[in-house]
């Protein structure tokens, strides 16, 4: 090889690892996205946590939103534990969908799946969020919105560990369409962008929700899988448009807490109306042999003044939640 041709070669090495340096780090310090490995670095702490399960132990995975999470107040997960005196792997995440629990349980390896006791899902508000857009839009892996375009092209881009730069390359394609107007997105804002609202009339997330979790229950065999009714409460003044809003909302609830506005599901008759019709799947679901419903609704009714939201409620509340479920535990055949 010629001296100029190495130089080039060189040059060109170079020029392609700092090109790739230069964008891991754009994801590192734009998304947090880990730098040595980028894909699905969101649920990496998840993932971790349920690694190395001791099967002398009963485990518990717990699967859901906010609600069910240790982030909120009510620390379900942190109770259920306490409560049981078992191992609780608390692997809900605030704002996350049937999507991305059942990518997360997806990611989780084999021989720990199998070493699961009992899986635990509660959520049913997330997913409603994704009906705010255009039948035209609207897609079933959720790609109307930005975080799940990346987590489609993190899953279809299986070298994103090596080089980033098939993903950011056509994460920019999907992005300069959106600029032109050729895709629509829900936006990234906490509340739904106002003018799509009226959107989520049409349910169009029953499939895809049915799909999710399906999936998830396939994942785990051997696991006994409860299935929980989710509850939203929603005062009768959050029917009509005029009291809606956050300060106009916080004369509705009692509990106290770090409140999200209804928004962030849609209209609140709409929100309902999916949130009806994801619990209907789940009941559906539970016919299979490893599969239980739990039905929700009669226990957190009596809770509405520990609410502080249409669907977070306060530590003494998630503490009569978990030890309802700690008895539907072990009542479990």
């Amino acid at each position: 090889m010629k001296k100029s041709t190495r130089l080039k070669l060189y040059l060109f090495v170079i020029y392609a690892i700092g090109i790739e340096a230069f964008l891991r780090a754009g994801l590192l310090l734009g998304k947090e996205y880990n730098f040595f490995k980028p894909r699905f670095s969101p649920f990496h702490k998840s993932l971790s946590e349920c690694k190395s399960l001791d099967e002398k132990e009963t485990n518990v995975l717990i699967l859901g939103g906010s609600a069910i999470s240790d982030a909120l107040p009510a620390k379900v997960g942190e109770q259920i534990e306490s409560k049981l005196g078992a191992k609780v792997f608390n692997m809900a995440m605030p704002g996350r969908t049937s999507r991305d629990m059942a990518v997360l349980c997806n990611l989780l390896p084999e021989k720990e799946r199998e070493k699961i006791d009992f899986v635990l899902y509660y959520e049913g508000i997330n997913d409603a969020r994704y009906n705010c857009i255009s039948t035209r839009f609207f897609r079933d892996d959720y790609s109307q919105s930005h975080w799940y375009q990346e987590l489609s092209l993190m899953e279809k881009h299986s070298e994103m560990n090596v080089t980033v730069i098939p993903f950011i390359g056509e994460l920019f394609v999907i992005r300069c369409k959106e600029a032109l107007g050729m895709i629509e997105t829900i936006g990234d804002g906490l509340d739904v962008e106002e003018s799509l609202l009226g959107f989520g009339a049409e349910i169009k997330t029953g499939t895809v929700f049915e799909k999710n979790v399906a999936e998830i229950v396939t994942r785990f065999p051997k696991a006994r899988i409860l299935l929980c009714e989710y509850h939203v409460f929603i005062p009768k003044e959050m029917m009509k448009k005029r009291n809606l809003g956050f300060y106009k909302e916080a004369a509705y609830f009692k509990g106290k807490g770090p409140r999200t506005t209804s928004g962030a599901w849609g209209y609140p008759w709409n929100m309902e109306k999916a949130v009806k019709k994801h619990n209907s799947v789940l009941l559906s679901l539970s016919s299979q042999t490893n599969t239980r419903f739990v039905p929700t609704d009669s226990l957190m009714s009596t809770l509405h003044d520990k609410y502080f939201d249409v669907c977070h409620f306060e530590y003494a509340a998630g503490s009569v939640f978990a030890a309802y479920l700690v008895d539907e535990i072990r009542s479990s055949p």
